[in-house]
């Protein structure tokens, strides 16, 4: 499956966003306490933030993240406003490299899916295919269930501008096409001004995903992740089927997914 966050708030160091927590998206890369598929999050993982240019980078590993000797300098180097992040645990019969490492990045946005496709590519990708123009294909980052995942939301965005409307209408398509097959689709995407993200699966139980607003480590932020990332009471559970928007005055908004 996976494990993934986002940050938005005052600048804070990468440190401080990916590995300084007791529980921090790292430690859940080895030690998760809610996935539902597996142990590990070994196969790589991808942090994102947006630059001076207002243009969506990231950083991107096919290590595990505890074992890139790279990361601690760039954490201590490092600081932003807005980060994201994800540990990847590969779907059996997805390649871990690069192309599939997540963040993926298209027109200024970050783009992060836990979850999976079930028989993805047993007949399930035949059923996106019609729903992608050619166009968006061509930018298709990998060839997982989450690249496919986020041109169907590249697609929804080129016919609905905005990010939030975008996602609910992936949802959307995602359940139109399921069918009895299972989709888990817990997503986060940022423009660099919101977060916004879904709890959401048919035919499963879903994923877990919690946020925290002026948390007692994270004053004057809002953090979107799949587990806390500590004890603060302030950490509260997204409700299943629902949509989260966090806007650059951290006010929350949830919305059901229908």
């Amino acid at each position: 499956m996976c494990r993934l966050a986002a940050y938005l708030g005052r600048e804070i160091t990468l440190r401080d966003f990916f590995s300084a927590s007791e529980h921090s998206l790292v430690v859940q890369a080895y030690a998760p306490k809610e996935m539902q598929e597996a142990v590990l999050n070994a196969d790589g993982f991808g942090i994102g933030w947006f630059n001076d240019r207002g243009e969506a980078v990231a950083y991107k590993q096919t290590l595990p993240a505890w074992s890139d000797s790279n990361l601690p300098a760039l954490e201590t180097s490092l600081s932003r406003p807005l980060w994201v992040g994800n540990v990847r645990s590969a779907t059996p019969g997805q390649l871990v490299h690069i192309g599939n490492t997540q963040p993926f990045i298209h027109d200024r946005l970050h783009f992060l899916h836990n979850g999976f496709i079930e028989q993805f590519q047993e007949g399930m990708k035949e059923r996106l295919i019609p729903l992608v123009d050619a166009g968006i294909l061509a930018t298709l980052q990998g060839d997982t269930d989450s690249g496919w995942m986020a041109a169907l939301f590249h697609q929804q965005r080129k016919q609905h501008a905005d990010i939030n409307t975008a996602l609910l209408e992936t949802c959307r398509q995602l359940a139109g096409i399921a069918g009895e097959k299972k989709i888990l689709a817990n997503l986060i995407i940022s423009d660099g001004r919101r977060l916004v993200a879904s709890r959401f699966a048919l035919n499963a139980d879903c994923p877990s995903l919690y946020y925290l607003v002026n948390g007692r480590r994270f004053p004057e932020a809002a953090l979107i992740a799949s587990e806390p990332f500590d004890d603060d009471p302030g950490w509260t559970p997204v409700p299943v089927q629902q949509r989260l928007i966090i806007d650059d005055n951290l006010q929350v908004e949830t919305q059901t997914i229908t």
